[in-house]
């Protein structure tokens, strides 16, 4: 079984452990089904949303990280029910639908939206919906999840070692990362995460008591960040993923589906009006239990020849016309051009302001020149693959945005402008 395990340096309830010492454990089913785990490790990640319009704005997500040995089983099952579902989307011919955290498509995320967007401009007339859900890894139910698992499995019962995974996974439990370093004298997580363990057995024995926290949603929810809660995702919406497809099929369109987002693309004819579109994907998703469509992402477009327009107030019963703009994994579409997201733009030179502004805060502060390098390595094409640097930064995306769409595309116009952009805001006068 060719397993790409990871392994994890920061410091949890137990040791750190390469794999090579624990694959004898994890890969025997007896050990697995009689495994006690360890609680999650839960922190709330800041992830910071950028704009033109409105500017930097944090948007919070609750992530969950797994003691070693249990990540290693995680990983290993996370693996099998992979497999297993890659051969029933592929015998129920839904295996192009869902491209998030899939190993065997052979695709990049570039790829997948020049997919959808050269579809769109070939159909020429099409009527456009994407949307996302409401607190997705949060509102799985559990015995829906369950009986998609052993659907894709074949079987009517899960085997005692995934089984033990199964609860332990629903019925997760979890410590506050922030009170483990309070308790360590309100340490940093760099001087956490040097600590051979989180906490002694005796330690942990007593932390516990105050601060173990269970999944307060009875019958509902997982960790997100977990190995194997990606495709646990995945198996909850196959019923989704096959419906919605086959109505796209049906209707010579194309269905797409990254984790909690979706796009459905279905050419104009006589045969079917924008409601019935926008019946049908509600209807679908109002069948699967506790899959919420958020109103403010769900979006519906028409599009005929080269002009792109926002149609909800036409669609749905409450709802305004937003932008004349098609968001899609990363990229902008107004119908005639495809561009990086504005979004994306402006996260890149938000973080690269902020570091030239502090070189300059320095320099001033100092009296001294400040060498460049790390500003170059990190945000201009001196720091790309093409360079020869041994990590890529944004420029080497834009690099293959730019090979996978082809030139004539403006997905490069940033790379264009970088460099002068650096130099106009190293020359600006700091106040």
């Amino acid at each position: 079984m060719d397993i790409k395990y990871t392994y994890k340096k920061y410091a949890h309830f137990d040791k750190r452990i390469r794999i090579e010492n624990a694959k004898k454990y994890i890969e025997n089913p007896a050990k697995v089904a009689t495994h006690s785990f360890y609680p999650f490790i839960h922190f709330t990640n800041r992830w910071i949303k950028y704009s033109t319009a409105n500017g930097r704005r944090e948007k919070p997500r609750d992530l969950c990280y797994a003691a070693h040995m249990d990540s290693y089983i995680y990983q290993l099952y996370a693996h099998k029910l992979n497999e297993a579902y890659n051969y029933y989307v592929k015998k129920h011919c839904i295996n192009k639908c869902s491209i998030a955290y899939r190993d065997n498509l052979g695709k990049s995320n570039i790829e997948f939206a020049k997919e959808v967007l050269t579809f769109i401009r070939k159909t020429g007339n099409a009527y456009i919906f994407v949307g996302d859900f409401t607190h997705f890894f949060d509102e799985l139910q559990h015995n829906y999840l369950k009986k998609n698992i052993l659907q894709i499995l074949g079987t009517e019962r899960l085997s005692d070692d995934l089984y033990a995974i199964f609860k332990n996974i629903t019925n997760y439990s979890m410590v506050e990362l922030n009170d483990l370093l309070e308790y360590h004298g309100d340490i940093t997580y760099k001087e956490f995460n040097k600590k051979d363990v989180a906490l002694t057995p005796d330690e942990f024995r007593k932390f516990k008591k105050g601060h173990l926290k269970s999944n307060k949603n009875k019958g509902y929810g997982i960790p997100q960040g977990s190995p194997i809660s990606s495709v646990l995702s995945n198996i909850y919406m196959i019923e989704f993923d096959k419906v919605l497809n086959d109505f796209a099929t049906t209707n010579h369109g194309i269905y797409r589906r990254y984790s909690d987002d979706f796009i459905i693309v279905i050419p104009k004819s006589d045969n079917i009006d924008v409601k019935d579109i926008w019946k049908s994907i509600k209807t679908t998703a109002d069948s699967i239990p506790k899959l919420n469509l958020q109103p403010d992402k769900t979006q519906a477009f028409y599009i005929e020849g080269q002009k792109l327009i926002n149609i909800n107030s036409l669609v749905f019963d409450v709802a305004k016309n937003g932008k004349n703009v098609l968001e899609y994994l990363g990229f902008a579409f107004n119908g005639t051009d495809i561009t990086i997201r504005d979004k994306t733009g402006s996260k890149y030179y938000y973080r690269m302001y902020r570091k030239v502004d502090n070189i300059k805060k320095q320099e001033k502060r100092t009296k001294k020149r400040i060498p460049k390098y790390k500003l170059y390595k990190r945000y201009s094409h001196l720091g790309s693959h093409r360079q020869g640097a041994k990590n890529g930064n944004f420029i080497s995306y834009i690099d293959r945005c730019t090979k996978v769409f082809g030139p004539r595309e403006k997905v490069g116009l940033i790379k264009k402008r970088h460099w002068k952009k650096i130099h106009k805001r190293l020359s600006k006068k700091v106040s």
